[in-house]
Order: structure tokens, then C-alpha cells, then sequence
């Protein structure tokens, strides 16, 4: 396995530049990298792998309530002009002000960053970070079968999608990869940027659960009441299938 490119991760809610990273590949100077994290969709594991091929800052955005650090976060952003080059920013960066096309809206549109996610079947998802809180010591105040009828749409909402054109929306991401084929995701990657690929290991993953105890007439509304997140994530499948076929030259 080769050495890490850069293992500096900051988890600060107001983000600070690494003084001293390894040289980077050249194939990448040009660009800026943000990995907008969906929960529970394998991204721990993405993230790690990731670490391999950029310097990474790590941004850990406030809560809203707390006025001064969110006023403190929204003014302290990286200078990308000083960035080291093969900088990634990761994050939870799904909450309004900010997810990348808000926070960073200027310097998206100069050009030089490239966005990438990673999807997971909707159901799968939920169901994953139902268990996952509960294995942590959270106490959870429904049943998963109540989870599921309260559920709309929360993927649309964390990437800020509003439902119109899930393809034109989705192939304005350098990569969206998928939770189901974290491997691909990671070898489309390291295609894409010119590297080779890595074997991904997973991390922070719950434990399989079985969805025996979810009636089916739950299920059926929850997929009714989340049609645009499965929208989403079946157009991602479609990208991401072509992707590999194209440049991996396999099915993914």
C-alpha cells in the first residue's frame, strides 16, 4: 500500500491551514477538493482513503444556535489561493450555509474545485443510522418503523437538491460514488486524478440489521414519501455504472 499523501486532519469549527505537507502529485495542483459527507453512507472509510492522495482539513461546522461560533465559522474560511496544492476540505457539509455550492459559492465559481459524495440505497440508509445511534448509547424517542413513516427526502435535503434534474444536478459533482461499491468508488477516483488505486478499508460501520421488524406497509410509505431521494440515488447508480464502463472499463 503506498504512503498516505497527507495525514493532517483538523477537526475545527473554524478551519486552519497545515504549515507543512508532503509534496504533492502534479497532476493536481489546479484544483481545491471538498468531500460533501452524507452520514452513514461510507464516507468514514472514503475519507480515510482519501488521506492517501490529499492534504486534508477537516471542517466541523457549529450548530446555528451558538451565534458567535457560527458567525466566527462563516467568516473563517480558507484562503484557496493559499492552499497547499492536493488540499481536500471534508465535512458534514449538509446543513444550510453550509454545504459547498453555499459556502464556498465564490470560489466555486471561479473554477478549480471539484465536489465529490457518495450515495447509499435510501432505505439501507436510515435503517444504518437508526442502528448506528442506538449502538452508541443513544436513546432513540420512536421505533424504526416510526422513523421510517417520519422520513422525507433527507439526502435531497443534506446535498441541497431541490428535485428538479437529479442528472444535471449530480454530473455537477467531479465524483459521486456509492456506498455499495466503495471499492469502484475508489479506484474511479484514483483514476480520475491519476493515481493508483488503493484497497479501502471500512470504518465506523454499524453492524447488519434486519429490517424483519418494519411492517411492510411502513416500508411502502416510506418509499412513497421519499421518492426524490430514491430518484437520486437510482440516477447515481445509472452515472456511476456508466462511469466505470467508461473509464474502468467494468461494471460497477
Amino acid at each position: 500500500m503506498p504512503p498516505r499523501q497527507g495525514t493532517t486532519s483538523l477537526r475545527l469549527a473554524c478551519p486552519r491551514i497545515p504549515s507543512s505537507l508532503p509534496t504533492p502529485a502534479p497532476e493536481l495542483n489546479d484544483y481545491v477538493y471538498i468531500y460533501q459527507h452524507v452520514p452513514k453512507c461510507g464516507g468514514t472509510s472514503f475519507r480515510v482513503a482519501c488521506l492517501h492522495y490529499f492534504a486534508e482539513i477537516h471542517e466541523v461546522p457549529p450548530s446555528r444556535d451558538d451565534i458567535a461560533a457560527w458567525e466566527t465559522y462563516q467568516k473563517n474560511k480558507p484562503d484557496f489561493s493559499k492552499l497547499p496544492p492536493n488540499t481536500i476540505i471534508t465535512g458534514h457539509l449538509i446543513h444550510d450555509g453550509t454545504r459547498p455550492r453555499e459556502r464556498y459559492a465564490e470560489e466555486i465559481s471561479r473554477g478549480g474545485v471539484r465536489i465529490l459524495t457518495i450515495l447509499r440505497d435510501p432505505l439501507a440508509r436510515l435503517v444504518s443510522l437508526y442502528h448506528f445511534a442506538q449502538q452508541n448509547g443513544r436513546e432513540m424517542p420512536v421505533t424504526l418503523e416510526e422513523r421510517l413513516r417520519r422520513t422525507r427526502n433527507p439526502i435531497s435535503r443534506n446535498l441541497g437538491f431541490d428535485g428538479s434534474n437529479a442528472e444535471e444536478f449530480l454530473r455537477g459533482f467531479f465524483l459521486v460514488g456509492l456506498t455499495e461499491r466503495l471499492q469502484d468508488t475508489i479506484d474511479l477516483l484514483a483514476h480520475s486524478i491519476g493515481r493508483e488505486p488503493i484497497q479501502v478499508s471500512r470504518e465506523n460501520a454499524a453492524k447488519e440489521q434486519r429490517k424483519a421488524d418494519v411492517s411492510p406497509e411502513a416500508l411502502e410509505r416510506f418509499r412513497a414519501n421519499n421518492r426524490t431521494d430514491f430518484e437520486l440515488y437510482n440516477t447515481a447508480v445509472a452515472i456511476f455504472r456508466e462511469r466505470c464502463r467508461r473509464e474502468l472499463g467494468r461494471d460497477g
